[in-house]
């Protein structure tokens, strides 16, 4: 017979059919086969009692009521389920937990199949007839109730978790909205049948309030990209980032035990995973002062040099410092404040660098922290290296050439022959520029290794730069033009590198200078050009600065213009070269206004 009642009823387990064909074509997404085994209750439940409905005999009534049960137990555990996996949650439990939802659907499709037998889940069964349909009415026993109490539970569990969801992730609101508007249909039909108080009685409206689950969720595979892009995917993402750092990475509670470590952190620290779990903090690294509960502010104050910490965002770095070079070849770490431990792995002694962050409940509530762990042995035995070798080069070349440049002083007042005292004056330029760049080296060392980003008064910079160089070229033509009161957030060697650009400008050019600065309101970046007339900055010397590193063949002929890159890209600027017509250069340095 078809009615609209029938309809309906094989219409919700038309879509659902479909929803299920379209879950199970992208079941590679995380979540989707859980979704496909919930549509396929439902399929399976309206299914049942649409042939229930239409049956012409009592016996084909009573095994299509039985067939329901089954399509009943996957919808509910299919949902919970589903409701997990959906937001990433089931990744974080055993495996047999998911597994023992399995076990009630089961024993409800063995309970109804043997009900003749023990009557648990109903009794007293009677056929009727209404409007031309064929009913079951029955009257439900006791396995039928602790039934219900169970999948109240799940659906509410289920619901809880998207509406979790819901309130974490703006990106997926529109997803769990379809979703929770399309499960609360259905069970509140339930619940009105369940509570004889359903307009459809003695007919379980449930299936017919699927038609309404099915279209909002087609809505959500077809306009929202529901069985696309699920939260589960971005939890996925975000532990594998994790686990695949090659920083050491422990995750603290909010009272500072260990509750989380990546495989990194365990190889740094020489220990299991399981013996960092449930640990405190203190007794991992009790030379890190880290406290969970301050916010961005942690480890300020608890450690035991206040001062070297660095707040960068809004976590605690553990960054920089000033390193000193022992007598028997070690690092000594002693002036980094505790911002590097030292840990014994395996025999040796490793050098981490520890930074903190925090981590923030949704409304900003610091929960806990992130703690990074990063060994840096190699590189601060490295950086050692290199200290030592320029220290001890630049003592070389400034006492040794010293000597030859006192030599060739006496050889070109003693030689009379002009083309050998031209000789040693030639070789006297070509010693005092060596030790110039021995001298610039050093002062490049101390710029970059001591200063810091803040504000600074552009107009003084450029003017202090231009006084300076007017020293040695005092008849130069130099002309500024900076609006006043320009700030900019730069680094602390950038007075060094303005100075550096108009020296070079004055020494190589033939014309005057001009020194010009612009202010972009819209990006709220100062640009400051100093052109020239000289023949301008080789292609070889701008291609070293381009690559960030010189060669055999390409390098460099010194360090002023790579003194000029570092202060810029320490001040997260940009630096520019090109050429002014058909003689001259312009030099353009970026920087953010402060």
């Amino acid at each position: 017979m078809i009615s609209p009642l029938t309809v309906l009823v094989f219409g919700a387990a038309v879509v659902g059919s479909a929803l299920t064909a379209v879950a199970l074509r992208v079941r590679r997404v995380p979540g989707t086969r859980w979704f496909a085994l919930l549509m396929a209750g439902v399929t399976l439940w309206a299914g049942a009692v649409g042939m229930q409905l239409v049956a012409d005999t009592t016996v084909a009534t009573r095994f299509w009521y039985t067939v329901k049960y089954l399509g009943v137990g996957l919808t509910v555990t299919s949902w919970f389920a589903f409701a997990l996996s959906y937001a990433g949650v089931s990744e974080r439990l055993p495996t047999w937990s998911v597994a023992a939802l399995v076990v009630e659907p089961v024993a409800l499709l063995v309970l109804a199949a043997t009900n003749a037998r023990h009557e648990r889940l109903w009794s007293a069964t009677s056929v009727v007839t209404v409007d031309g349909f064929s009913v079951v009415e029955s009257t439900y026993g006791p396995l039928f109730w602790v039934h219900a109490v169970y999948s109240y539970v799940l659906l509410g569990g289920g619901t809880l978790v998207l509406l979790w969801t819901f309130y974490r992730r703006d990106l997926y609101r529109r997803q769990v909205a379809a979703l929770l508007v399309g499960l609360a249909l259905p069970w509140v039909a339930n619940v009105l049948h369940l509570v004889d108080a359903s307009p459809t009685a003695p007919v379980d409206p449930t299936p017919i309030a699927f038609v309404g689950t099915g279209l909002s969720f087609a809505v959500a595979v077809g306009r929202l990209r529901f069985l696309d892009t699920m939260p589960v995917v971005r939890e996925l993402a975000r532990d594998a980032a994790l686990e695949g750092m090659t920083a050491g990475a422990i995750i603290l509670d909010s009272h500072g035990y260990v509750v989380d470590a990546n495989a990194a952190a365990v190889g740094l620290l020489g220990r299991s995973r399981e013996s960092l779990l449930g640990e405190p903090f203190d007794s991992v690294l009790p030379e890190v002062g880290i406290d969970v509960g301050a916010g961005a502010d942690a480890g300020a104050g608890a450690s035991p040099d206040a001062g070297a910490y660095d707040r960068v965002g809004e976590g605690t770095r553990i960054g920089e410092g000033t390193r000193s070079v022992r007598g028997d070849g070690g690092v000594d770490t002693s002036a980094v404040g505790g911002r590097v431990v030292n840990v014994d792995v395996g025999g040796r002694r490793r050098h981490l660098r520890v930074e903190s962050s925090p981590v923030n409940a949704y409304g900003g509530r610091a929960i806990g922290r992130l703690v990074t762990l990063r060994d840096v042995t190699e590189q601060l035995i490295r950086e050692q290296r290199l200290e030592v070798q320029n220290r001890v080069l630049r003592h070389t070349v400034r006492n040794d050439m010293n000597v030859v440049l006192g030599h060739l002083d006496r050889l070109a007042t003693d030689l009379d022959d002009p083309a050998h005292r031209r000789a040693a004056e030639v070789s006297r330029e070509k010693g005092a520029h060596v030790v110039d760049q021995s001298e610039k080296a050093r002062n490049v060392e101390r710029l970059l290794t001591s200063s810091r980003v803040r504000d600074l008064d552009l107009d003084d910079l450029v003017g202090a730069a231009v006084a300076d160089c007017r020293v040695t070229h005092p008849d130069a033509s130099v002309t500024t033009a900076v609006p006043p009161g320009t700030y900019v957030r730069a680094d602390e060697s950038l007075p060094e590198a303005l100075r550096e650009l108009v020296e070079n400008a004055l020494s190589h050019g033939e014309g005057p200078v001009a020194v010009a600065a612009t202010v972009d309101d819209d990006t709220d970046v100062v640009t400051v050009e100093v052109r020239d007339e000289g023949p301008g900055i080789p292609p070889h010397e701008r291609t070293v600065l381009t690559a960030g590193r010189e060669t055999a063949l390409e390098h460099s002929n010194g360090l002023g213009l790579w003194l000029v890159k570092w202060a810029v890209s320490r001040s997260g600027g940009s630096l520019d070269i090109r050429d002014a017509g058909s003689r001259g250069c312009v030099v353009s340095l970026s920087v953010p206004r402060a």
